[in-house]
């Protein structure tokens, strides 16, 4: 089977300099040639432009949130050279090469869900989105809504989109991806703890 192709979507801030410089010098270096990324933040560059890193004429903070994922979601539905979105955060470690096992039954959403009254999808710890409802969900989401990864999975199920749940996309350190084990990302990771599995992945 032809390997699916990825668009890697890293929501980052402009303050963030230093966890950005921390993913490039650990699981960035590992991208495949089936997967390509870019970081993604509001308002225009301030200290010069980083070439991996795309910027968008959204408010720069946390409260703002959906509509950088919104004008992330819009600037690939532009592309026609993925077949898969993922989005995660600049604070997740991603094992990029266990991204084909993870698509192997084609799902159209699929990412770690919240135990939550919801069941949302964490977007933290990444989530992915086949390229055929990338558009849709872009023009389906709400630009007021308060977390983006709720808002995410309301959209999806408006729209009648079904979502597949996955604990191999982390949302925390219970079990960091490892050469022992197939877990693919794990999220709120420092820099220190980036370069820890670095480590672990990369002997």
């Amino acid at each position: 089977m032809k390997n699916k192709r990825f668009l890697i979507a890293v929501c980052s801030a402009q303050k963030y300099h230093n966890r950005r410089e921390a993913c490039r010098q650990t699981w960035l270096q590992n991208v495949g040639p089936s997967s390509r990324y870019f970081f993604f933040v509001g308002e225009q560059p301030i200290d010069g432009e980083e070439p991996d890193v795309v910027y968008f004429n959204v408010p720069d903070d946390y409260g703002n949130l959906i509509r950088k994922v919104q004008a992330m979601f819009y600037f690939a539905a532009a592309c026609d050279d993925f077949d898969y979105l993922l989005k995660c955060d600049d604070d997740t470690y991603l094992v990029e090469e266990r991204l084909q096992s993870l698509v192997e039954n084609e799902p159209d959403v699929m990412g770690y869900i919240w135990n939550n009254s919801i069941k949302s999808l964490s977007g933290g710890a990444g989530y992915i989105i086949s390229r055929k409802h990338v558009k849709a969900l872009a023009e389906e989401l709400t630009p007021t809504a308060t977390f983006e990864d709720v808002e995410v999975t309301l959209a999806a199920r408006r729209l009648g989109i079904p979502i597949t749940g996955t604990n191999r996309l982390q949302c925390g350190h219970g079990q960091l991806p490892s050469l022992k084990n197939d877990k693919i990302s794990s999220h709120w990771c420092n820099a220190e703890k980036l370069h820890e599995i670095h480590r672990q992945m990369r002997p």
